[in-house]
C-alpha cells in the first residue's frame, strides 16, 4: 500500500467520524436561514410562500452517510 492509499484512508476515516456533526452542522444553518425568511416574509405582512422541510435533505444525507 502506497502512501496515496494510506492518506486517502486516514482521510476517509477522519470525515465519516465528523460525518454526522457536519450534518447537524448544515440542517442547522439550513433550518436557521428558513427561519429568517419566514420571519422577513411575516413582517412584511406576507403570507409564508414555502413551508422549508429539513426532514428530507437530513434523510439523504444520513443515508448517503449510512451507505458510504
Amino acid at each position: 500500500m502506497g502512501i496515496e492509499e494510506i492518506c486517502a484512508e486516514a482521510v476517509a476515516r477522519e470525515v465519516k467520524t465528523a460525518m454526522p456533526e457536519i450534518l447537524c452542522a448544515i440542517e442547522n444553518a439550513i433550518r436557521e436561514e428558513a427561519r429568517a425568511h419566514l420571519l422577513e416574509k411575516q413582517k412584511d405582512d406576507e403570507p409564508p410562500e414555502v413551508y422549508y422541510s429539513t426532514s428530507s435533505i437530513s434523510k439523504v444525507a444520513r443515508r448517503w452517510y449510512y451507505c458510504n
